[in-house]
């Protein structure tokens, strides 16, 4: 039951990460373009022999609404679990996280039916939204880690956590601002 069980959390837990990885890639496409295409509006406005008055009301329009998009994008980007650099260094983070508890799952003898699901559906729990911002958190604040300058930010090495386990010793990239 646990192997089957394990199996699919962490086939779940991939197409988390990579219908996340799709949806920050879009808002990255999205983010780049506004200017280009604000850009190139007002050009169009500009040599559409509109009058003044009007071009001018038009222009306003279009700043406010490139702020506004602009500004809602980075109110999502802040406010994500990650960027979209770093969506396969924390599913190995959370990989790492799922093995490790596997992996003590496997050593634990005489459960019942009951604890069995329990632990199972604790395994689930390790690759949600809240629990992957916990383990990216926590990696961060432990101080344990070993972290080595790249140019997309800083990579962290897990196996100086004193994280074990099949994902051991992936380079974990945190974005540095």
């Amino acid at each position: 039951m646990f192997e089957a069980g394990f199996t699919l959390v962490g086939a779940r837990c991939n197409d988390f990460f990579a219908q996340k990885n799709g949806t920050q890639t879009g808002v990255r496409i999205a983010s780049q373009s506004v200017l280009p295409m604000v850009s190139l509006i007002t050009g169009v406005l500009s040599i559409s022999g509109m009058s003044e008055g009007k071009r001018q009301d038009w222009d306003t329009a279009l700043g406010f609404g490139s702020t506004a998009a602009l500004a809602s994008i980075k109110i999502y980007e802040d406010n994500f679990l990650f960027s979209s650099d770093n969506i396969e260094n924390v599913r190995a983070l959370t990989a790492t996280a799922l093995n490790t508890h596997g992996a003590a799952v496997r050593k634990t003898t005489g459960m019942t039916f009951d604890t069995s699901l329990q632990y199972l559906i604790e395994h689930q729990m390790i690759c949600t939204p809240g629990r992957i911002r916990d383990l990216a958190q926590n990696a961060i604040a432990t101080g344990k880690l070993k972290a080595v300058e790249r140019t997309s930010g800083t990579t962290i090495d897990v196996k100086s956590a004193g994280v074990t386990g099949p994902e051991a010793g992936t380079p974990i990239a945190i974005e540095s601002e």
